[in-house]
């Protein structure tokens, strides 16, 4: 719809969804609604955010019609390819960049090493997903087109972005990397229905990279979740690769397979630090350390 409707209408609609659509949701799954209550797992909104903003992006496509030129009277479809493929690079990069704070910035504080242990984590599956899902695109359409697509590639790596936004807190690095070449696969697929066959006129994907992926990606957190997960259950995938960083830092708390760190913290574990203080006015520290491997980084 972008550029296409008056500015009128954005205003509007940005009202309608935010005030009424967007609260109603995501009450169903943040705010203690039905779906929360049936243990519904949304981590930093891939429904609750992007299937809701594609489901949006779908009516109004419809409502508004496709752009003149897109369909001959035929029935063929005519590609309206946008005119700079390094804008679009350079915005999908800075997407992908602000994701790491989407994500991770999702466990509403960075104070104690339990939540920046989990912190880490998100950006680490957060990352290989839309790498994964890039790479998947890019090379199925390179076997159905017979070359490389550089605009379906970079709708690729959004698509594992969405996908992984539901479950970045509750997969392993595996799974993740399997969450993001499902996305990158069904994207592919998804695009062509919407344009071929439902003949939405959806210039850039939206609907395909968020309503689909973001519905896909939150049906497999029940697969791939490190705890409960099906995959996890048949142990495929589903180890907590956290032991690594344990193995690799003594004296660490070895974190529970059973746990999820960033849905268990207490909300005292959120409250700042002070920077100097006697010992006694310090809160007590969450892992028996005041610094340990997750609390510094290392410099390079």
């Amino acid at each position: 719809m972008a550029e296409r409707t008056k500015f009128s209408v954005y205003c509007i609609y940005s009202i309608l969804i935010s005030a009424v659509i967007y609260p109603v949701s995501g009450h169903w799954i943040w705010g203690g609604g039905w779906l929360g209550a049936m243990g519904f797992h949304d981590f930093a909104g891939s429904t609750a955010v992007h299937m809701v903003g594609g489901v949006a992006a779908l009516v109004g496509a419809k409502i508004l019609g496709p752009r003149i030129g897109k369909y001959n009277a035929d029935g063929s479809v005519n590609a309206i390819p946008g005119h700079s493929l390094t804008l679009g690079a350079l915005g999908v990069f800075i997407l992908w960049f602000g994701w790491f704070g989407f994500n991770g910035g999702s466990t509403v504080c960075a104070t104690g090493d339990d939540v920046l242990t989990s912190m880490g984590r998100i950006f680490v599956t957060t990352n290989m997903a839309a790498a994964s899902a890039a790479t998947a695109t890019m090379f199925l359409t390179w076997l159905r087109y017979g070359k490389p697509d550089v605009s379906m590639t970079l709708n690729g790596a959004l698509a594992g972005l969405v996908a992984i936004t539901a479950g970045c807190d509750a997969v392993s690095v595996p799974g993740a990397f399997v969450i993001g070449i499902i996305a990158g696969l069904v994207i592919v697929f998804a695009v062509e229905f919407f344009d071929q066959i439902a003949r939405i006129d959806d210039p850039v994907g939206a609907i395909s990279v968020h309503g689909v992926c973001g519905a896909l990606g939150t049906l497999l957190v029940g697969v791939f979740a490190v705890d409960g997960g099906h995959a996890a259950q048949k142990d495929f995938l589903g180890h907590n690769d956290s032991n690594l960083v344990d193995d690799a830092k003594k004296g660490f708390p070895n974190p529970s397979r059973k746990r999820r760190m960033a849905l268990q913290i207490s909300a005292n574990r959120c409250q700042p630090v002070p920077r100097r203080g006697h010992a006694e006015d310090m809160p007590p520290p969450v892992s028996g350390l005041w610094h340990s491997f997750a609390s510094v980084g290392t410099v390079v």
